[in-house]
């Protein structure tokens, strides 16, 4: 524990120096980027933390995770742009005290010069079990910026989600619960974190060739430089996971978002599609998963166009396929043992009536063939 403990301690503090963040639609990882942020009722990976600590109590394993979003220009004006979006993730699960996450972030750009800023983040989540079916769980946030001069901010965020054996959830979030300011202030103006408040619920089906996740989720959002703006953002997804059982599996996922948000001080249009798609491969006990997503960034550009960002993530460890609720792995590996054993089921013998002394059994003729499926029980 001990050991554990220094571990991300000394991770944390070499997130902080390298980076901290603050993104305009926050839809980190790969699977979150081609659901949208219904996802948040899931949220069983490093980069779910982000979206609902409280997921986190689900996760009964280690996981690493590496994430790169080759994110779309957005029709800057100044220069020729190259921003970046990077997440680095770990989860770890401790018998009888909870699961851990710890997430590090960075945007920016490649060009140099750019007008775009740097922006770190690192995140330190909790989740844990309250009772078979509820779990809660929170994180605590540090945040850097650099560009504008250097400005911090410090946030918490907070989470509780439902799981029942009808293969249905729910959850609830509240994302930067202080609202903090970025400080020292920049020109005079004050800038808060966005305040995001999110509920959604998700349905599951699970047969033995396939399952899938229907998610459904809304989003209140404050925000804003200088005045703040509330705007509200609805969101539906699916995703669907096929041969889940066996050592190669792979999914699709897509979702639609409808809704504003705030962009440049400015409520506009943020409705757009997202799809992805995923592979994972068992390596003994753990397993490796592979994420691509598309999100067809909502807001226009000045020629009318509509960019596209791409997500790539690269996950290890517990859980490559998800455990859907009502729908744990090892209630599927359960269910595939059974099937196995009905399929080796023996088949019931055939018995003869015994021989008597007053009776011969006639031989069987050398070109006749008897077949078990032949024979009539007597």
């Amino acid at each position: 524990m001990k050991r554990f403990a220094l571990i991300l301690g000394i991770l944390a503090m070499a997130s902080m120096a390298a980076s901290p963040a603050y993104t305009a639609d926050f839809l980190s990882g790969a699977r979150g980027g081609g659901l949208g942020f219904s996802y948040f009722v899931l949220a069983d990976d490093p980069a779910g933390a982000l979206y609902n600590p409280s997921a986190l109590a689900y996760i009964r394993g280690w996981q690493t995770q590496f994430m790169y979003e080759k994110i779309n220009s957005y029709g800057y004006r100044v220069g020729s742009e190259k921003p970046y979006f990077g997440q680095f993730g770990l989860t770890y699960f401790l018998p009888g005290t909870g699961t851990f996450a710890l997430n590090s972030l960075q945007s920016g750009s490649f060009s140099d010069p750019t007008s775009i800023p740097t922006i770190n983040h690192v995140a330190l989540s909790y989740g844990r079990g309250l009772s078979p079916i509820w779990s809660i769980g929170g994180s605590i946030k540090y945040l850097t910026e650099m560009g504008f001069g250097k400005r911090s901010a410090f946030d918490v965020d907070l989470s509780v989600s439902l799981r029942t054996e009808k293969a249905i959830a729910a959850a609830f979030a509240i994302e930067n619960i202080a609202r903090a300011a970025l400080s020292p202030q920049y020109l005079g103006r004050d800038e808060h974190l966005p305040r995001r408040t999110r509920l959604g619920g998700g349905y599951f089906i699970t047969k033995n060739d396939y399952q899938a996740a229907l998610l459904l989720a809304g989003q209140l959002e404050e925000s804003g430089i200088g005045k703040k703006y509330t705007t509200s953002l609805v969101n539906l997804s699916t995703e669907w996971w096929f041969m889940q059982n066996r050592s190669f599996s792979f999914a699709a996922r897509t979702g639609y978002t409808l809704g504003k948000a705030v962009r440049s001080n400015i409520k506009s249009d943020y409705s757009g599609p997202t799809l992805g798609f995923s592979a994972t491969h068992k390596i003994g006990p753990s397993d490796i998963r592979l994420d691509y997503a598309w999100q067809a960034y909502p807001f226009e550009t000045a020629n009318g166009s509509t960019p596209a960002n791409h997500y790539l993530s690269l996950t290890f460890g517990w859980g490559g396929v998800p455990n859907y609720p009502g729908h744990s792995r090892e209630a599927r590996v359960a269910k595939q043992v059974n099937v196995i054993e009905k399929k080796e089921a023996p088949k019931p013998q055939i018995f003869q009536t015994p021989k008597t002394e007053d009776q011969e059994i006639p031989k069987a003729d050398k070109d006749t063939d008897f077949k078990a499926a032949d024979i009539k029980a007597f």
